[in-house]
């Protein structure tokens, strides 16, 4: 990242930063360390990036150990993780052999696959739910064994409403009581209104094992997940920097990665863009390597340098992003007339999941004016609130 980039940020946010990179500068960090004194911040920046981990590892690794009470505080949060990636781990394999017993072929990715493929440590991820990728056809034969496991799921739904519920999402979500496990059972990564689809069968005929206790998971190949990576990064906006640090980890120390197929596969699904604003922030925030190829096609994309720089830019102490920005971001990160009209026509149109599938089909009309006008005044408020915070930087007080 650029020195003018890395001085936008608080002294706090910068060492989070600089112990978030694989290859992470020994004598950066030792600088940094020396200039903070707000430490509650900084545990509260890697809480919420979820990168609390990597953040005591590499204070560790650079002889900067925590003293008491931060070291005891965020030993304790550690232990809760790792805890917690345990019980995650082990209801995953408990639910992949239920899968298998049924004959439904079922990817898990992100979470616990990801922590050990990416990070090479099961602790080394902050995650709090499990995510499973299943085929289409196999969607209501998953749900079905979800319940028999244990598991209840968000919405009590009837037929009718359940179907629509497929049509307009790309997730199912459970939840075990019993220990608080949550699981979504996607059959895609994507809502339809992004125009983003991946093919199972595809990611399928590509998958690696993983040896997982006594069980071999099925998982992503390195380009494919470097794909779905970048498409859910996106989907969130890249809000918490562990998003881009899982595909700057997927990046380095440099793999054998088939540059070819990402590119053509990233074009086929129409997600070229957003891939690039992945890698561009990927080089930025956590200095990976990115091919001389994918540099170029970058540099002759300005529209994903600037999504990125505004991505960076967010990451800035009060410099949230509004809902207005979020989906004009989203709309220009689409590839192609098709990608963009399908979402602005849903941002535009589609009321919140819930209200869609619960509506009565002869109301959905209404539901949808309804929403229009919604979409419009966050739109004039977002506008005013802009000026507002314009005007105060024009005139500050003396």
């Amino acid at each position: 990242m650029s020195g003018g980039t890395a001085t936008a940020f608080d002294v706090e946010f910068r060492l989070l930063l600089a112990c978030s990179r694989i290859l992470a500068d020994r004598g950066v960090i030792h600088n940094l360390v020396g200039q903070t004194d707000d430490w509650g911040k900084v545990f509260q920046y890697a809480e919420w990036h979820g990168l609390t981990p990597q953040l005591c590892q590499k204070l560790e690794e650079a002889g900067c150990p925590l003293t008491p009470p931060a070291s005891e505080l965020v030993k304790s949060n550690i232990r809760q993780i790792a805890q917690r990636n345990l019980l995650l781990t082990a209801e995953l394999l408990r639910i992949m052999r239920a899968f298998v017993a049924e004959n439904i072929p079922a990817i898990p990715y992100k979470g616990p696959v990801l922590a050990v493929t990416t990070y090479g440590d099961l602790a080394m991820r902050d995650f709090c739910d499990l995510d499973i990728l299943v085929s289409e056809k196999d969607v209501r034969r998953a749900l079905r064994i979800m319940p028999e496991l244990g598991y209840r799921a968000e919405y009590s739904l009837t037929p009718a409403q359940e179907a629509r519920y497929l049509r307009i999402t790309c997730e199912y979500n459970f939840l075990r009581e019993s220990n608080q496990t949550q699981v979504e059972i996607h059959w895609q990564v994507m809502p339809p209104k992004f125009g983003l689809t991946f093919e199972f069968d595809r990611l399928w005929s590509r998958a690696r094992f993983l040896p997982m206790g006594s069980s071999q998971l099925p998982v992503l190949s390195p380009e494919d997940a470097l794909l779905v990576l970048s498409v859910h990064g996106f989907k969130h906006l890249w809000a918490r920097l562990k998003w881009v640090c899982d595909v700057a980890n997927l990046l380095s120390p440099p793999k054998e990665l088939d540059w070819t197929y990402i590119v053509r596969e990233a074009d086929r699904i129409g997600a070229m863009r957003v891939v690039l604003v992945a890698l561009s922030l990927a080089s930025q925030m956590c200095q990976s390597c990115v091919p001389d190829p994918i540099l170029l096609r970058l540099s002759r994309d300005p529209a994903a340098a600037s999504i990125a720089k505004e991505i960076v830019g967010s990451y800035s102490p009060g410099c949230s992003m509004s809902h207005t920005k979020a989906r004009l971001l989203m709309l220009r990160a689409c590839s192609g007339f098709r990608h963009r009209a399908t979402y602005a026509a849903r941002a535009l149109l589609d009321p919140a999941t819930e209200e869609m599938v619960r509506t009565p089909e002869r109301s959905i009309g209404v539901m949808r004016t309804q929403q229009v006008f919604h979409v419009a005044r966050q739109a004039i408020l977002d506008l005013r609130k802009s000026r507002k915070n314009q005007t105060r930087k024009e005139f500050p007080k003396f």
